[in-house]
């Protein structure tokens, strides 16, 4: 995410007025989509949350990726679709990640398994000073399509959870 407006800036000359619309847009598809995924959560089971966002966190970069190949009329309303992915994809992976978490956690050790993800996770605030040193190595179609790379992965994962829900809470 935190590459998509310079690559937008630098790659396809978009002008530092829109970056404003872009956050907007990233913000409000995210608050917007948070109703859709109460919805799926309620309706399917928060393993589907995570399965469908899974199957989204590689369209922001696939969309950055294409806007680019795209005659340079199209190159911006197209790359709107990226920040509606993002917000989208990013939304659902903190609803889902969160429910998730509390539905296979048995009740009385709720606090516990939540400290734990936030343990586990910190390495991963690292990822955008990795991605800040590889963008130098293979530029930003190439960070991108590896981040398309890993939501492919996290669609494939997420497919392979089991839909957990406690009955005594019901």
């Amino acid at each position: 995410t935190p590459f998509f407006v310079p690559y937008a800036m630098q790659n396809l000359r978009i002008s530092e007025g829109t970056i404003g619309s872009f956050l907007v847009v990233i913000a409000l598809s995210g608050v917007v989509s948070n109703i859709w995924w109460g919805h799926i959560g309620k309706k399917y089971g928060v393993r589907w949350v995570l399965i469908l966002t899974g199957a989204l966190l590689a369209l922001p970069s696939l969309f950055a990726i294409l806007a680019g190949l795209l005659p340079t009329s199209w190159q911006l309303p197209c790359y709107f679709l990226v920040f509606v992915a993002d917000g989208i994809s990013v939304s659902g992976m903190w609803v889902g990640f969160m429910a998730y978490m509390l539905n296979i956690a048995p009740p009385l050790s709720r606090p516990t398994y939540l400290g734990f993800m936030n343990t586990i996770l910190f390495p991963m605030s690292f990822a955008p000073l990795i991605a800040g040193v590889l963008v130098n190595f293979v530029d930003y179609e190439g960070l991108f399509a590896m981040s398309v790379g890993m939501g492919v992965l996290a669609f494939v994962v997420t497919t392979r959870l089991e839909g957990i829900v406690h009955e005594d809470e019901e």
